[in-house]
């Protein structure tokens, strides 16, 4: 299952290789109970055995995303309109952007996964 993953992050072209790998370790560096596993061909991280994001190469754009597990349902702890929001990505770098987003809205709503 390792070597799966791996091989995941491995056989992706740059510069999604290198973003994939920095959004795995910043999931991972999220909290002690965080583990990685494979499902459907994708990374998925689970939160005290809960699932609640993967990581995916989007068909259409080739570009990175992180798919939260009923995303509907959380809250961001920033309230923002779309225009202010695209905005900020465009400055930071989109894969910086949804990084920040993910550590933010991952802290908000840990509690959920229990």
């Amino acid at each position: 299952m390792i070597e799966q993953l791996h091989d995941y992050y491995l056989n992706k072209e740059e510069p999604n290789k290198s973003c994939l790998f920095a959004l795995r370790n910043i999931i991972l560096n999220q909290d002690t109970n965080i583990t990685e596993t494979q499902k459907w061909g994708m990374p998925c991280f689970c939160y005290k055995k809960k699932i609640f994001c993967y990581l995916w190469i989007d068909k259409k754009t080739d570009e990175p995303y992180i798919l939260m597990v009923e995303g509907k349902y959380l809250d961001h702890p920033i309230s923002f309109t779309n225009s202010v929001l695209v905005e900020i990505a465009i400055l930071l770098n989109f894969s910086l952007f949804v990084a920040i987003s993910f550590v933010l809205i991952f802290q908000c709503n840990k509690s959920k996964y229990k």
